[in-house]
């Protein structure tokens, strides 16, 4: 079964199973061979900390989204997107409660940080996107999250995108975790007005050579207590794995930065750590937290002193953007 096979039966209304053969539309030999086998030749006996684990490694990676239906008068789908990138996906943090993936995009001569995923087992505390800007931090009962992992998924520049807590399936030939939670906007749509809020179920699925990121979403507008659903729509992202020759740029480049990351990643911890909420505006006389930052992380922090230097920097950075 090719890639592009099963990105046409993900996209269905009644999605045929991926065990199945499906009509041919298309050939990618670099991709192809991901999901030319079916999912049922993973191994056997695989724990969560596996299956999180397996999601490292060099990447082939093909972006694709698609509006399935609109909800507005005269509302028109968007035009399909699709883009490819290599990427190197860096196990950061490794323990048996807490796994920190890194994404690095390879991209020509120019190494990008990327977003960064970070597992946790039954996590009590996760914060809820509730549509501009602002996230709600909730507490959960230990008992309601027995032998649950929240995944926290983290910007380019480290600060909160969302979080979400569920069971990893384990099931021989289904191994995925699935979840539903509120998320900002996706960069590629940064500039649309017409809605607040991605109401997104992700689903992270293994293969035999790789891992697939599936997307149910649900374009949000929200007005105090009213929520109105403006388009839905799927996205189906690939993994192909792929020789870490081909990454070695990112390999050689990451851990360069490594530290200086991790001196702003503790600031945000800071940062929310004692918040019930959390506010924050992108820009800040004109200029995106984003881009502060990753001026910030280009500084040298091979002392102590340098590092607190940093710290203190990134969290006054942090504290201007805030919204009240």
């Amino acid at each position: 079964m090719h890639v592009f096979s099963l990105f046409s039966v993900f996209l269905s209304t009644t999605p045929t199973p991926v065990s199945e053969p499906t009509e041919e539309v298309g050939t990618n030999p670099s991709a192809a061979s991901v999901l030319s086998t079916t999912v049922g030749e993973l191994g056997s006996g695989m724990s969560a900390q596996e299956a999180i684990k397996s999601q490292a490694g060099c990447y082939e990676v093909t972006f694709q989204y698609r509006e399935t239906e609109g909800f507005v008068d005269g509302y028109q789908l968007a035009k399909p997107k699709k883009s490819m990138a290599v990427e190197w996906v860096t196990i950061e943090e490794d323990s048996s409660e807490r796994i920190s993936l890194q994404h690095v995009l390879v991209s020509g001569p120019a190494m990008i940080k990327h977003w960064r995923q970070v597992w946790e087992y039954e996590a009590t505390t996760l914060f809820t996107f509730q549509g501009h800007n602002t996230w709600q931090k909730e507490i959960r009962v230990k008992n309601d999250v027995t032998g649950q992992w929240a995944q926290r998924v983290y910007n380019v520049d480290d600060g909160l995108r969302y979080e979400c807590i569920a069971d990893w399936n384990l099931k021989e030939g289904d191994e995925h975790w699935r979840c539903a939670t509120g998320a900002p906007l996706p960069r590629r749509e940064s500039k649309r007005k017409d809605y607040t809020l991605l109401d997104r179920t992700n689903i992270h699925r293994l293969v035999d050579n790789g891992w697939v990121h599936e997307q149910l979403n649900s374009k949000v507008s929200v007005d105090g207590e009213r929520r109105d659903v403006v388009a839905k729509e799927k996205g189906y992202n690939t993994y192909v794995k792929i020789s870490d020759d081909q990454c070695q740029k990112a390999i050689d480049w990451w851990p360069k930065r490594r530290a200086a990351w991790r001196v702003i990643q503790r600031a945000w911890l800071d940062f929310y750590r004692e918040k019930p909420t959390v506010r924050i505006r992108e820009s800040h006389w004109g200029i995106p937290l984003w881009v502060r930052l990753f001026w910030l992380a280009k500084k040298d922090v091979s002392t102590e002193k340098r590092q607190q230097k940093v710290y203190s920097k990134a969290l006054k950075l942090m504290k201007k953007h805030e919204m009240n």
